[in-house]
Order: structure tokens, then sequence, then C-alpha cells
């Protein structure tokens, strides 16, 4: 492809008119390889013959490099009889002589035009026999014209001209006005700009990447953007093919730097120098033969033109060679004290180093990025630490790194990262497979979180300290849910029965279960208040939701406020607010009147991360009373109704089914309202949660029974969640339901919404 070679042209005519005329030029053709310096050669050969110039030509190649005269030998072999080279050894002077002789003879007989491709194979005595001719073509009109790609300019052709004749042309890649003419001559109709403008980015303009790229398309998809997927797969199998041709042809000096440069790539540049021996060089001339590849870019040539050449290169490299190299070039760094963010950024593309302290830098570099609210460049950092051999209690803080990280963009990754941890990690020895589980029930996945914990307490010896935890996490996770009970095994399996003193997460647990079966209130009182006072961030999150939950039901609605908000604090620290969390705190807020914070927590929920299992019916039974309260009751049937799947057996499946009778009995459907109310009966009392604080299904549906002409059950109920309340103790049941009791004893005048702030009573999941 001659496009955009005009002035090249010029000048090689010139050049040939010189010689014709009777002078001796000299040009030589310099450039990246593929960008067209053969074709210039083929084009002033074939015009030198049309002006009656012989022309003798050879192209050599890296077979021959080590073969005296080899390349020589391929000019001057029709000249007649001139002296053999030697098999081997070095090459006479004499020999030298007389080869030029015999060219000089011919050249007095008409110009003689010698053409070498590719002369940095040349071997090294046809070079030395090229530049005598050079210095005797005064003698008679000898031109010389030769390509190179300047990677092995040892004798230095590609220098300033030294006569009136002699040039060095630089071939270069294409504009985007040349590349745009090259596609228009192959298709039938003119590419628009997106075709063309990729075409050159991804090609980089090399005329002989763009023809391989071009050569691979379907002729019959028109070049617009439509054909743009496929230039672009095309093109990198183009470019990556380029370099490795190029990497091919490159001395072991040049490729060496190369392996430095792709190791170190930008981050970690400044050691380049120091990697990869004394070979690697990075003197002036090793720049300048880098440069002359196109594989390189930077002011001083240190780095890789492109991905494909760092990939090329990096693959061309022995497993354990690149090993070394990225250890030496990340263990230099380090010493040398460049910012840890950038020999973590290296080290991504690096295989496993086995060493120790690479995992814990990328351990820390992925913490400070999620501490910058960088969740991408943390989970990246978190993903290549897990490439080493580490030791349990690194591996569980990298799995929860990485789940944390995750958690922002794909929660059910996050989940299955959390899972994997009490797999991967000793349950016995590390505090990870307690905190993974808090994690996963935090976010929702009651379920994932069982199956952790079923493994963790197998595997978990029986006087292991970690053992309690783990149980009574299991005790919670049994509490929160409706489906199957965990066996448990250990001194912590039955639910009230531990001590006060067994650790902030029994005291939660059993606090929490306290309330469910409505004993105790005193107890579970001070047990929630202890679980609140450890020291901030190193608590699970869901022991401390509990026990705010439990000073909610126990009457102390402002102190739970506050236990919540510095929760949402603690935990927006590091990773989003599950909706199942948010909207806790929302029922709180609308237990202590303050509908604002529990919209705002609500529109948090809404647009928090959603978990494998869907929808948090905990978040979608505190809307529908959020609207219950404004009052809009449209709005409260749209979220209510919304998805008629949401709850099942997760946390927050009885709230919402009291949520939805709610909204039937506001709409005067007191059949259908009853059905909700006993559903949200069944899933509370079928795990033995009688405690009417959590929900007063019992009044709200005696309220309706009555509505539908049964007053006997009506009273049964009421009378039943009053007892309840009594046992408790709470003075604001107590009082709901004594009102509810004597309003079902009233002359009834008009039945709709149940006696009483119900909405304001059933804040609680």
């Amino acid at each position: 492809m001659l496009r955009e070679r005009d002035a090249a042209c010029a000048e090689l005519d010139r050049a040939l008119d010189a010689l014709v005329a009777g002078g001796s030029p000299f040009v030589a053709i310099t450039g990246e390889p593929g960008t067209g310096r053969s074709a210039l050669l083929r084009r002033a050969s074939g015009r030198a013959a049309d002006r009656a110039v012989r022309v003798l030509s050879a192209r050599a190649v890296p077979t021959e490099t080590g073969c005296p005269l080899a390349t020589g030998h391929g000019l001057v072999e029709r000249l007649g009889p001139v002296p053999a080279p030697p098999r081997s050894g070095p090459v006479g002077a004499d020999v030298l002589h007389e080869w030029c002789r015999a060219v000089l003879d011919l050249a007095r007989t008409g110009p003689v035009l010698l053409v070498v491709d590719d002369l940095h194979w040349a071997d090294e005595d046809t070079g030395q026999w090229l530049q005598m001719l050079l210095r005797r073509r005064r003698e008679a009109p000898v031109g010389l014209l030769v390509a190179l790609n300047g990677t092995h300019d040892g004798l230095g052709w590609a220098v300033s001209p030294t006569g009136p004749s002699d040039v060095v042309l630089r071939t270069g890649p294409l504009s985007l006005g040349a590349v745009r003419e090259v596609v228009t001559a192959e298709y039938p109709t003119p590419p628009d700009r997106a075709f063309t403008v990729l075409a050159r980015r991804c090609t980089g303009g090399n005329p002989a990447v763009l023809r391989a790229t071009l050569a691979g398309l379907d002729r019959a998809v028109p070049p617009t953007a439509a054909a743009v997927p496929e230039l672009v797969r095309r093109a990198a199998t183009a470019r990556r093919d380029h370099v490795a041709r190029v990497l091919d042809g490159l001395p072991p000096a040049l490729v060496e730097a190369l392996r430095a440069a792709a190791v170190c790539g930008s981050e970690l540049q400044p050691v380049r120098h120091r990697v990869g021996g004394p070979v690697a060089s990075t003197g002036a001339g090793a720049r300048a033969a880098l440069a002359a590849t196109g594989l390189v870019r930077g002011t001083d040539h240190a780095l890789p033109a492109d991905r494909s050449v760092t990939d090329v290169v990096l693959a061309g490299i022995e497993p354990g060679h690149r090993r070394a190299l990225f250890g030496s070039a990340a263990g230099l760094a380090a010493r040398a004290g460049l910012p840890e963010e950038r020999i973590a950024r290296a080290l991504l593309d690096a295989p496993a180093l086995g060493e120790p302290w690479a995992a814990e830098l990328l351990h820390r570099v992925a913490v400070r990025h999620r501490a910058e609210d960088r969740p991408a460049d943390a989970a990246a950092a978190a993903e290549r630490a897990l490439q080493e051999p580490l030791p349990d209690p690194l591996r569980g803080a990298l799995l929860v790194e990485l789940a944390l990280s995750r958690s922002h963009t794909a929660p059910g990754t996050a989940a299955r990262v959390l899972s994997r941890i009490t797999l991967d990690t000793d349950p016995a020895a590390s505090r990870y497979g307690a905190r993974a589980v808090d994690l996963l029930l935090s976010a929702g996945e009651v379920g994932a979180a069982r199956q952790a914990l079923d493994i963790a307490v197998r595997r978990c010896p029986e006087d292991a300290p970690a053992r309690a935890d783990l149980l009574s996490l299991s005790r919670l996770t049994d509490e929160l849910g409706f489906d199957r009970r965990t066996v448990l095994h250990g001194p912590v399996a039955t639910a009230a029965a531990g001590s006060d003193d067994d650790g902030p997460v029994a005291r939660g647990t059993t606090a929490w279960s306290l309330v469910l079966r409505g004993r105790d209130r005193d107890r579970a009182t001070r047990l929630a208040r202890a679980t609140l006072t450890g020291p901030s961030g190193v608590l699970p999150a869901i022991p401390q939701v509990v026990a705010a939950l439990t000073l909610d039901a126990v009457g102390c609605a402002d102190e739970a406020g506050e236990a919540m908000h510095h929760l949402l604090l603690e935990i927006t620290r590091e990773r989003p607010v599950p909706p199942a969390v948010l909207a806790v705190s929302a029922l709180v807020e609308l237990r202590t009147g303050d509908l604002d914070g529990a919209r705002r927590d609500l529109r948090a929920a809404a647009v928090a991360p959603v978990s494998s299992d869907g929808p948090d019916p905990l978040a979608g039974a505190a809307r529908v009373l959020v609207h219950l309260a404004e009052p809009d009751v449209e709005a409260a049937d749209a979220a209510a109704f919304a998805d008629l799947a949401a709850g099942g057996v997760r946390p927050g499946a009885a709230l919402l089914e009291y949520a939805r009778g709610r909204v039937r009995s506001v709409q005067g459907r007191h059949r259908d309202a009853v059905e909700h109310y006993m559903g949200c009966g069944r899933l509370l009392l079928d795990r033995g949660r009688v405690n009417p604080v959590l929900a007063p299904w019992r009044s709200a549906a005696a309220t309706s029974l009555l509505a539908c002409g049964s007053p006997a059950a009506a009273r049964r109920l009421a009378a039943d969640e009053l007892r309840l309340a009594l046992r408790w103790g709470a003075p604001a049941p107590v009082a709901a339901a004594e009102a509810v009791l004597a309003g079902l004893d009233a002359e009834p005048t008009a039945v709709g919404e149940p006696l009483g702030d119900g909405v304001a009573r059933a804040a609680r999941p």
C-alpha cells in the first residue's frame, strides 16, 4: 500500500534521476515493520528497470545472518565469475575488493542499482562489503537502495545523508484519511466515520495490519457501525499476529528490554532498567532500536504500545521466568518506595508470585479502595490476592473484602463468596466464618447463612472458642426466618438457657428469643443494652439489629432509634446498607412518629442491591405501613400486592401478611383481611412466636371478624392478645389490646379500621 507515500516516491524518483545522470545515490528506507518499506523498494526497482538501469536485488533472511556474504552473494551471483565466499571463518579483504570491482566494472557499462530488502538481517560481511562499495561509488554510477527496520542498525545505515543524492526515508502509519481511502478501495460503498475511526485506532494505521484486518472481513457486510464488532475482533487478531512476527525478528537484547517494559508497564517504569538483568539495556541505542519496532510508546520508549503488545510479549515468556520477572519488578518497586497502589495495579496482570508480602500488600490496597468508594478496584485487588498461597486468617479477610466490594453491584456474587468462607477457612482458627454468616443474615440471605452455619458448626471442634458464636448465630438464624430449624449441638442449643455473659452474639440472640416468646421483659432489656455497649465496628451487625428491636419491643423506642442510627453509620463505612436493616430502621422511626425518617430509609432500601432471593419482604411490609400512616391507601395497596409471591419463609414474611390485612381492612374487604391476619398468625405461631408486640394480628383480626358477623371468635382472639400482652408487660401493647377488647363490647355503627393506633403498634417485624 503506497497511500501517503508521495513524498517518498518523489525522493526515490530524484535518486533514480541522479543515477541515470551518472551519479551514485544512496537511499535508506527505515520505519516500523509493516509500514510499506518493501513496497517502496519494489516500485523503485520497477521504475529503474523501465529506464534501462541494471537492477541487482536481494532480500536478507534471518537464517543467513551467520553465513559469510550470504546476502551479498545473491547480488553478485549473476555478474559472472567472482571469488566464492568462504564456508566459514573470516572473509578476506581481497574477496571484498574483488566483489566491489565486479560491480563497478558492470556500472561502467551502464548504471547499476543494488536493492537490498531487510538489510537488518544481512550477515556482517555483506554489510562490510556494501559499506566498502559506498566508499568507492564515485568511480562509476552505482546506486544503493536498502530497507531496514532500525532494530539492528549496528553499521549506522539510517543516518543523515552524506552525499547530494543521499536520502533517508522513514515510513510511518497511515492517517485517518488514508485509512478511509484504503477501505473505500476495498468495498463497493464508502465507510462511515465510526468504521473508519475504529479501523485506524484498532490497527494503529499500520498498512500491513490494516490489510490483514480487511482481508478477513465479509465484503457483503457494508463498512458501517454494524460491521464494527467483527472489525475490532479481526483487527485484534491481526495486531497480535503482527506483534508476534516482529518479536520473532528482534535480537535478544531488544526482546529482553520489551519483556521488562511489558512486566513493569507504566506503574513500575521507574525500576524497569533493573529488571531482566544486564541484557535488558535501556541506553540511548536500545531506546532508538525499540522505537523502530513500533511496539513501544512514550517519550523514552519505555512502555508497550498497546495491550496486544503486552499480551504477546508476556505470552512468549516461560511461566517460571515470567513469575520471576514480575516478582523481581514488584520487589524492587516495594523497596524503592513506590506507592502500594501502583504496585498492586502491576500485580493484577502478574502470575501468582508465591510471596506472602504480595497478598498482604494487595489486601491493604483493597481495603483502602473500598474505603475510598472504589468497589470495583477493591474487588480486583482482593481477587488477585486470593491467587497467592494464603494462611487461613488472611484468606478469610480477603474473601470478606471481596464480598463487601461485590455487594455494591452484585449481591448474589457477594453471597456466594461469603458462603465459601466456611469451606475455605478453619472456623476454629478464624473469626471470619461468623463474620460471613452475619453479613449473609444482614443481606437477607437466610438460606445461604443457614447452609454456611451447618458447615461451620460441623467443622468446628466442641472446645473451640468460636463455636459459641456460631451456635448463637444458628439460633438467631432460626429466630429470623420461618423455614426449617437448624439442628444444634453444644452448650448454647437452648434458646434462653445461655448465660448473660456468653458474649454479645449470645446476648443479642437470647434477648430476641425472649421477645418472640413474650417472656422476661426485664432480662431481655438488660441483654439488649449489654449487646449494644460493645466497641464500635467489632460486634456483628445482626445481633445489634435484634438488640435494637428488643429495646423497641420493651417500650424504649427512642433508645432503639439511636442504636439503629449509630449502626447504620457503622455499616455505611464498609458496604451498602442492606434493605432489611434499612427496613428495621424505618419501622423503629415509624414507631416514634418520624415519618420523614422512615421514608428516607425506605427510599435508600429501594435503590439498595437486591438479594438473590428477590425483594426483601420486611422492607415491603415497612413500605405498606408507612403508606397507611400517611395515609395513602392507594400507594399502600400497590406496595402490598405488587409481588404476591414475596415473603415466603424469609424474615418479615409474617409482617408483610399483617400489612396486607391492614390494607384490606381499610378498603372494607374484611374477609380478605382476616385471611391475611390469620396467615400472619400461622407463620408466627408455627415457630412459637406469640408476643403481640411483633404484630397485633389477633386484635386486627378480631375487628374484621366482628365486621363479618363473628363476635364470639373476635372476642376470643382479642382476649388472647390481652393475656399475652399482660404477660409481656410492655404498656403500649396492653393498652392497645384493652382498647380493642372494649371496642368489641360497644355497639358498632360502622366498622372500618381496627380500633386504636394499629399502624404504629404494628411497626415491628
